[in-house]
């Protein structure tokens, strides 16, 4: 119950956050394989689908981030690509 908790705020934060960006949003899937079964959350943040695929590994899922059409995105590739991005 608390982890839904969590994660039902990382969700909220994340809409506040894509309508302050000044750039397109880009569309993520962040997808995970747990004892609970699999999960599916879209982000159009990259720093927030980062934030979520660690914290569900945290709590034991196996998770990892996909485009819209399907292909994962390596994460190192997803950070620097963040952190040449313009503020």
């Amino acid at each position: 119950m608390a982890e839904t908790q969590k994660l039902a705020t990382i969700l909220a934060a994340d809409v506040g956050n894509s309508e302050k960006r000044s750039v397109p949003p880009v569309n993520l899937m962040v997808k995970a394989r747990g004892r609970s079964g699999p999960a599916k959350i879209r982000s159009d943040n990259e720093k927030r689908a980062i934030s979520l695929v660690r914290y569900l590994r945290t709590i034991g899922y196996e998770a990892w981030i996909e485009d819209m059409n399907g292909r994962e995105i390596e994460e190192t590739v997803l950070m620097k690509a963040i952190s040449k991005s313009p503020a």
